[in-house]
């Protein structure tokens, strides 16, 4: 069984790459199931599964009695690298976030901009039976305050977790938080004081932006590759030219590009911003949500003098409402985050801390994530090619490696803000690149999410988009 499903996989990987790259062409048609049968040695069964899963993810589709045909050319133009000038700004955050978010929460909208995870996703059934599992004894210690700096036993699952892609992961450096914001919060806090300058990538997260604003930061913005991430030579001639305190860098499938840094410029950015003396903060919230076959590097592994806190949680893959988070302190900072941390919460939650520890010792958690990446990555290729069959030509969309979002930009001079204000009138929520930035760049872009199982009310509000564009494009 493990060797077909390996042939299985391995099937479709070597098909979707061909597709991608060109080498079948639209409307070319495939091997048929028995001939690949035979060549391959491996059942009909297994076959016939792995063309189904391609035309499930869109790139093929079968016609009858006549086989499978490749459906449609499945990329598109990246989104265009918006260049801006390095100007110290004080953060003016647009007030449509705070009704986006609401958005978010409401059932009876079509949710195309949220990164969250569907609960259709959770692995909640082993989660519940973790907690069932909890004795009396054992609640009246889960009830009680944990230590600062987190349960040792989460702590040591989380340190097993990392081997292979973060060496400098120490327990004693583990800090564990109440998710991933209050881990950048205690992070900035410790490094960066009101009225002090960060630099931050452009577009970025516009929840960073409000936690900012809300710590009386300044930022300046540094331009960011949809495909390789942040603009080195411009992070090295900020750092040079101005007084930065911090960077909040996101490498691994980057908010809201889906960005992925190469590893050499992961090794670049740390030593430049090592060189410099400015601290590197980096979120690699998504690192876990990778489509290959490997985990990407954090920047925290190439650290070697001590100057990367890395932040990140279980938020977006496992249980975003336990608010499970954790950082990666040096030791230089170890002593104020946990006074800060002390001062801000006292403590993480005992009993959540307790069912994720659980959850990664019991051996689930592997399994569930290679099984929630494969849908991750199934559902970004059907939104990317649902955006290629409704929205306008000219429409560019990024291609990420991994992660749960798309960045796209809008054809011509098409308004994102107002493109969000039409769909709302329609039900359908979405985020508008322009407050994924503190300049008012991006004006002509949207963000989309893939952490919902794709259906037929996600291509109807594709679709309505799509059509909602058109109109916005007449007026």
């Amino acid at each position: 069984m493990e060797k077909q499903t390996f042939v299985y996989q391995k099937l479709i990987s070597e098909m979707e790459i061909k597709i991608k790259n060109g080498t079948y062409r639209i409307g070319e048609k495939l091997p048929s199931i028995r001939s690949l049968h035979k060549k391959m040695n491996v059942s009909i069964s297994s076959v016939y599964k792995a063309y189904i899963e391609l035309e499930s993810m869109g790139l093929v589709q079968a016609r009858p009695k006549s086989g499978y045909f490749i459906n449609a050319k499945p990329s598109m133009e990246l989104p265009e690298i918006v260049k801006n000038e390095p100007v110290i700004k004080e953060i003016n955050f647009s007030s449509i976030v705070i009704a986006a978010l609401k958005d978010l929460n409401d059932p009876n909208m079509i949710h195309l901009g949220s990164s969250t995870t569907s609960h259709e996703l959770l692995p909640i059934k082993h989660l519940t039976r973790i907690i069932k599992s909890i004795s009396s004894e054992k609640m009246e210690s889960l009830i009680s305050y944990s230590l600062t700096d987190g349960d040792p036993e989460l702590k040591r699952q989380l340190a097993l977790n990392c081997i292979g892609s973060m060496e400098n992961f120490d327990l004693d450096n583990i800090v564990i938080t109440n998710g991933c914001m209050e881990a950048l919060t205690i992070s900035l806090m410790s490094v960066a004081e009101k009225g002090d300058t960060v630099l931050i990538e452009s577009p970025t997260h516009f929840g960073f932006l409000q936690l900012l604003k809300e710590l009386g930061l300044n930022v300046v913005e540094v331009p960011v590759d949809p495909l390789s991430g942040i603009d080195l030579d411009e992070f090295k001639k900020v750092l040079h030219s101005k007084k930065i305190k911090a960077c909040i860098v996101m490498s691994n499938f980057q908010n809201p590009t889906g960005a992925l840094m190469p590893d050499d410029n992961k090794k670049k950015l740390v030593e430049i911003a090592t060189e410099s003396g400015v601290p590197v903060i980096e979120d690699n919230l998504l690192g876990e949500l990778y489509y290959d076959t490997s985990r990407p590097f954090s920047l925290k592994e190439y650290d070697k003098h001590g100057n990367v806190i890395s932040c990140s949680s279980f938020s977006k893959t496992i249980a975003p409402g336990l608010r499970v988070g954790w950082l990666v302190t040096p030791k230089q900072f170890r002593d104020k985050i946990l006074s800060i941390k002390s001062g801000i919460s006292i403590s993480s939650p005992n009993l959540n801390q307790h069912i994720m520890a659980e959850f990664l010792k019991s051996g689930a958690y592997n399994r569930f994530m290679r099984n929630l990446r494969g849908k991750l990555k199934k559902q970004a290729l059907l939104v990317a090619h649902a955006v290629q069959r409704y929205f306008p030509k000219g429409t560019r969309v990024s291609a990420p490696k991994g992660g749960s979002l798309l960045w796209i930009q809008l054809p011509g001079k098409i308004n994102g803000m107002k493109l969000y204000k039409a769909a709302r009138e329609k039900n359908i929520s979405i985020i508008p690149g322009e407050v994924c930035s503190n300049s008012g760049r991006f004006k002509n872009y949207i963000r989309l999410g893939c952490g919902s199982l794709y259906n037929k009310d996600m291509e109807q509000g594709i679709k309505t988009l799509g059509n909602s564009i058109i109109g916005l494009n007449h007026l």
